[in-house]
């Protein structure tokens, strides 16, 4: 099982989790835009503008392969924390979108958005954003989310190939092994 926790770091510490990322310094923030500060990221526009911050795909992709990777190391429950300042925005726009990755059925999902619901934290909570970050590209086949969940797929098959259940293979692509 793989639980993911959004939160904001000014409504208490972060929760225990095996994956924490802190989002507060590097994207953008919808807070800072009149038209959104009162939605979250469980809205359509709040949502599309944290994906559309340069580095939330390849984060989300490379946290949900990691978060793959270790629910089928190790035994137990994997929690993924994303926190932000008030946990009402880039946190929950990019739990939901961890979860959509992780959704093709290779464990069970549980998102939790811990602080959504609370009030809006005052503009001085608020550190300066960057206005995002240059996308990274390295040397080497996965670049990018597409490349990402294309390498998580890839890993899997090689898993159930040796045994493992998971089921994030689909039968109707002819893999009857």
């Amino acid at each position: 099982m793989i639980r993911i926790v959004s939160f904001g770091y000014g409504h208490g510490p972060a929760p225990d989790a095996e994956i924490t990322l802190d989002l507060r310094r590097r994207f953008r923030n919808p807070h800072h835009d009149p038209a959104m500060k009162q939605l979250t990221g469980l809205d359509a526009d709040v949502y599309a503008h944290v994906l559309a911050t340069p580095g939330v795909r390849d984060l989300a992709a490379a946290t949900a392969l990691a978060a793959h990777d270790l629910a089928h190391a190790v035994p137990g429950p994997i929690t993924v924390a994303c926190g932000c300042v008030g946990g009402r925005h880039r946190s929950v726009g990019i739990a939901r979108h961890i979860a959509a990755i992780l959704a093709d059925g290779c464990a069970r999902i549980e998102v939790e958005h811990r602080d959504v619901h609370r009030s809006v934290l005052p503009s001085t909570a608020h550190a300066p954003t960057l206005t995002g970050l240059p996308r990274i590209v390295g040397p080497g086949p996965f670049v990018g989310s597409d490349c990402m969940a294309r390498r998580h797929y890839d890993a899997c098959r090689a898993e159930r190939r040796r045994g493992c259940d998971c089921p994030c293979h689909h039968e109707d692509e002819g893999d009857a092994s």
